[in-house]
């Protein structure tokens, strides 16, 4: 039995599956981000620890005793903590969508460029990425500064407290532009641009290597048993492609939920050196290559809200699309939708807020704005495409259906869309969650059982449910979405967002 732990941005979720796909225990718990004023975008890891302390209790009071042999976490990426002498918090976590260091980013931008950076750490040199986080910090000097003693993600500070060893996992160390991914270990000129040394960040392990065991007073807290194993983990976008069957290279993964992504898995991956994509580490597959948009859901639920209904839960949604794609044609007769409305990562990497309509008119419908902003979402998938198939070809080759995950991954009107925009047919499914899957495919690895682990994560244990078949796409809708998107890059250049 795997207990697998994803430590979300959002909240954190919990399941304890065996090696045949049979689920015998699953919790979740969600968490608020800090309401504040962007570009600060925070979490608070004490109230994350009380809700990980109630979904494990939960976990352990519905497995009844039930063996456990490995706890699997994941956790996402790009988060930053600082932690005292004590190994206590400084202050909230930050997250991803944190825009704090981008001026950072940008002073020492000549400088990280021209020591290649992107050749060992895979990273672009952008402020979502510690080097320029940290540096940051010890240039912003904040009163707490001196106090440092130590710098790691969220998902390492709950390592720590479960285990008590201050150690990562390579596939998240990957994720942060200071882990030299070819050497498996800390970056020295990384580092140097960061004002840190090694000393101040976790050791870096294999993501199928114990961390330690469970810490003895939370094995009775949790009714789990007190030699239960930790191992080192890996990155829930990672595991999420593992877990929707991204194990050979060439299979493509695309995420679709509040923010999207594209992921395919690599054995040998050069650098990007232009920053428009990232190399990380992943299993079993050597590499993880791709990008990150941040405007998907969210747009979406922007448009949800401004256009009538207060609350996106199952029936507004529902009536969102019926209307959108029941009432307004394809390219939504003219109306195009910017969705920078927290600027965007790759390909472009828009560190500013950029959104607006172009070519409404009178005859306009409430509808027809829906379905720009739904047809914007696509375009920003194709756009990244695009840029991916430049740095890595193999992206567009093959004829093996794109597993498509995440809130949009059961709606089969909108994978029309994207199946037809990229010439890919497109697979569906509901009721999927691919990082706790992959999660517990990784645990199965590490007790030297790779065969079923890649088995469950392929689907052949019948742990891919809810799959709703593949989408292909239609070549009128092609031609309806290529001059839509052809007006979207004309749109975007006219306001100079790139």
């Amino acid at each position: 039995m795997i207990l697998a732990l994803d430590l979300g941005t959002t909240g954190c979720k919990a399941l304890a599956m065996d090696d045949r796909g049979q689920s015998s225990a699953r919790a979740r718990r969600d968490l608020a981000v800090t309401d504040g004023v962007v570009p600060a975008v925070e979490t608070d890891t004490e109230t994350l620890w009380r809700q990980i302390d109630e979904v494990m209790s939960e976990i352990g009071r519905r497995l009844q005793g039930r063996p456990v042999d490995r706890i699997v976490p994941a956790g996402a990426m790009h988060s930053l903590l600082a932690l005292d002498e004590h190994d206590q918090p400084l202050g909230p976590a930050t997250l991803w969508a944190d825009q704090r260091a981008h001026a950072t980013a940008q002073a020492w931008a000549d400088r990280a460029i021209g020591l290649n950076l992107m050749d060992s750490t895979g990273c672009p040199w952008r402020g979502l990425y510690h080097p320029a986080r940290i540096r940051h910090w010890i240039d912003a000097r904040p009163p707490w500064i001196e106090r440092v003693h130590r710098w790691m993600q969220i998902k390492d500070y709950v390592v720590l407290r479960v285990t008590g060893q201050c150690r990562t996992d390579h596939q998240i160390a990957s994720t942060t532009g200071m882990f030299d991914q070819l050497k498996k270990t800390w970056c020295g000129p990384a580092l140097e641009l960061a004002g840190i040394e090694a000393s101040f960040l976790p050791e870096p392990i294999d993501s199928l290597a114990p961390v330690g065991v469970l810490r003895p007073e939370l094995a009775d807290r949790w009714a789990l048993r007190g030699d239960l194993v930790v191992i080192g983990g890996g990155s829930d976008g990672a595991l999420s492609s593992l877990g929707a069957g991204a194990i050979e290279p060439g299979h493509v993964v695309i995420n679709a939920g509040t923010s999207g992504a594209i992921r395919m898995a690599a054995e040998n991956a050069a650098a990007d050196r232009s920053g428009a994509s990232w190399r990380y580490l992943g299993w079993p597959a050597r590499y993880i290559v791709g990008g990150a948009l941040n405007n998907i859901g969210l747009a979406l639920e922007w448009c949800l809200r401004c256009t009538g209904s207060k609350t996106p839960d199952a029936e507004g949604w529902k009536r969102f699309m019926d209307e959108a794609f029941g009432t307004s044609p394809a390219g939504s007769r003219g109306l195009v939708f910017l969705p920078y409305l927290v600027g965007d990562r790759s390909p472009w990497w828009i560190e500013r807020s950029f959104a607006g309509f172009s070519g409404f008119s009178a005859t306009d419908t409430r509808a027809d704005i829906r379905r720009a902003v739904l047809e914007a979402t696509v375009y920003c998938f194709f756009d990244l495409w695009s840029e991916l198939a430049r740095v890595h070809p193999a992206i567009t080759e093959g004829g093996r259906p794109i597993e498509l995950t995440g809130s949009l991954g059961g709606e089969r009107r909108w994978a029309e869309l994207l199946a037809s925009l990229l010439d890919r047919p497109v697979s569906i499914r509901t009721g999927f969650d691919g990082t706790l899957l992959g999660c517990v495919a990784l645990g199965l690895a590490s007790l030297d059982r790779v065969e079923d682990a890649i088995r469950l994560a392929s689907g052949e244990a019948g742990t891919h449910q809810g799959e709703h078949g593949v989408v292909y796409p239609d070549a009128g809708l092609s031609r309806d979405l290529c001059a839509g998107f052809a007006n979207f890059v004309e749109y975007r250049a006219k306001l100079g967002v790139i």
